[in-house]
């Protein structure tokens, strides 16, 4: 019979693996789709390809190290002091705080896009994307920068200083990764949700005739499908995640049967590798949810392939 030990080492073996080429592959080719002229100058589209490639560096950087533990017992944060802060600094806190971030600001101009408020929708536009997501980023890289003061290598493993210093990592965490992202992508799905029920008078029925508007039209409701489940799914993992997370944290001065203990680690990889879903499966729930993204994606796959043909002969 199998024991859960030898469970947990499958998982973390071939678990993560497949999830970081299935996070990769997915990412690249979201890139591939978001970049083609179908989906054009679109702020959402701008966020979006912002998302893909912060999500691409979120599971690099939160997986590869993991995997390198395992197969080649390489501890990349325990390797010299520089690894240690750096490590923590920018893949544990920063990338994973802005790729939610950048989740959160897709659904917050969703917001602005749809409002009743002239003001308000004008802010839906790529410069002002730009200076709120390069602000954005240079605010998180800097505050969570204080990980290279309170990180550092003890006995040759990289912990923090004190328990002062893992409060205060975990409450940035709890804040930055978490509660503001996920709880800002709510208020704004329901606020977006509600300007969407109130479209139908600000817009004049005999415009939706012209072919123009039309376009626009399908192209914001695909958009805000894309948004939203990407979202919603984001909301929920992250849930779990926080769920399990606190237990470890509660029971970690409780005494455990050996039995429980590998139980709560089995549960703990589990919980990880549903969380990695987050940042590695967009591209497969804007397949399976939008006939837009579908359709433009077999488009981009069918040029590359006649590009690639064509260079071939030409060689």
């Amino acid at each position: 019979m199998v024991s859960l030990a030898e469970i947990t080492s499958h998982l973390i073996r071939f678990g993560y693996v497949i999830m970081l080429i299935l996070g990769i592959t997915g990412h690249l080719l979201n890139i591939l789709t978001f970049l083609s002229k179908d989906f054009g100058k679109n702020v959402c589209v701008f966020y979006m390809i912002c998302s893909t490639i912060l999500d691409l560096f979120a599971i690099n950087g939160g997986i590869i190290p993991i995997v390198l533990i395992d197969y080649a017992a390489y501890n990349i944060p325990n390797a010299n002091r520089f690894t240690c802060k750096i490590y923590y600094h920018v893949v544990f806190l920063f990338w994973p705080a802005m790729a939610s971030t950048c989740l959160f600001l897709m659904t917050f101009d969703r917001c602005l896009s749809t409002s009743r408020n002239v003001r308000w929708r004008r802010l839906s536009s790529i410069p002002f994307a730009r200076r709120l997501f390069t602000v954005t980023l240079l605010f998180l890289f800097v505050s969570s920068a204080f990980c290279w003061i309170v990180y550092d290598l003890s006995d040759g493993i990289c912990t923090t200083t004190s328990s002062t210093a893992a409060m205060a990592v975990v409450v940035y965490g709890n804040i930055f990764i978490s509660l503001i992202p996920h709880g800002g992508m709510i208020i704004c799905s329901i606020v977006a949700w509600i300007h969407i029920r109130q479209l139908a008078h600000r817009i004049n029925p005999n415009t939706t005739s012209n072919n123009e508007s039309s376009a626009v039209q399908r192209m914001n409701r695909q958009l805000f499908i894309l948004i939203f489940v990407q979202a919603g799914v984001a909301v929920i993992l992250e849930f779990q995640r926080n769920i399990v997370a606190t237990y470890s944290l509660i029971t970690s001065s409780m005494q455990k049967s050996i039995e429980h203990q590998q139980i709560e680690y089995l549960i703990t990889h589990v919980s990880i590798i549903l969380y990695t879903i987050k940042y590695s499966f967009s591209f497969y729930l804007n397949y399976m949810c939008s006939s837009m993204f579908r359709k433009t994606f077999h488009k981009c796959v069918k040029s590359l392939v006649q590009r690639c043909f064509r260079f071939d002969q030409h060689n």
